[in-house]
Formats: structure tokens, sequence, C-alpha cells
């Protein structure tokens, strides 16, 4: 399977709820950043998590904040290590019920059938706009 096939079915499984089989693709030392690397005590998804307890950390974090409405793949490429996938997404803030609209770009280091680097970049402004009530 080719790094990018690899980050498609991914993607794929984590989406559509096959979230242990996604988790069972994840290396014990996988190093996961979901957005921006330095953590934050009013964005749960700043930080760098590690391995399949931490996909699975950002799946509950994900489903606890988000409630996805359109995720669109408009690129793909790989290097036959790396892979870099980017395009737009649409969520909506459970906690706010604001709109979370941002391009993003995912990159990823697949070895030996497993995924060894995860990080995903966004508007991070508007995530926080969307995320953060008016009084803050």
């Amino acid at each position: 399977m080719s790094p990018i096939q690899f980050l498609d079915q991914f993607l794929s499984m984590a989406f559509n709820g096959e979230r242990d089989a996604a988790l069972a693709l994840v290396h014990p030392d996988a190093q996961i950043i979901p957005s921006r690397p330095a953590p934050s005590d009013t964005i749960p998804l700043y930080g760098k998590l590690t391995g399949p307890t931490g996909m699975r950390q950002l799946f509950t974090l994900l489903g606890a904040l988000l409630k996805p409405e359109q995720f669109v793949i408009t690129t793909r490429f790989t290097d036959g290590r790396h892979v870099a996938f980017s395009g737009y997404l649409k969520h909506i803030s459970v906690q706010t019920d604001k709109a979370f609209e941002s391009d993003w770009a995912l990159i990823a280091r697949i070895d030996e059938g497993l995924l060894t680097y995860y990080h995903f970049y966004e508007d991070t402004a508007a995530l926080e706009a969307a995320l953060m009530n008016d009084t803050h």
C-alpha cells in the first residue's frame, strides 16, 4: 500500500467510526500534533500527543468539541515516506454552535506500515473563535 493509500485509509476509518482499526495503524511512539504544538489551557486541541493512546485522546476531543460538516481533500502527494494532504473543512462547535471553517494541511510519516508522525495545520484563529464563548 502506498503512503497516500495508507493515509486515505486511516482518515476513512477515523471518520467512519472504525477508530479501533485506525488506532491499530498508529505506532506506539508516534508523534501527534493536532494543531499547535504548544499546549493551551483554553484550547484542548493544542499540544503534543503520543501513540495510539494520544490518537484516541484526539478522536475523543474532536468528538467533544466539534461536529463535522465538511472535510474535503483537494491535494495528496508523497515522497515515499512522508505524506502531505490539504483541503477545506467546516465543523460546528458543540459548545458555542459557531462554524469553524478553514483550509487545512496534514503532514504525516509512515514507517514500516505504521503512522509515526501526524501534524495537522489549520486556521487556529478561526478555531479559537469558534470554540470560545464571546465572554473571552
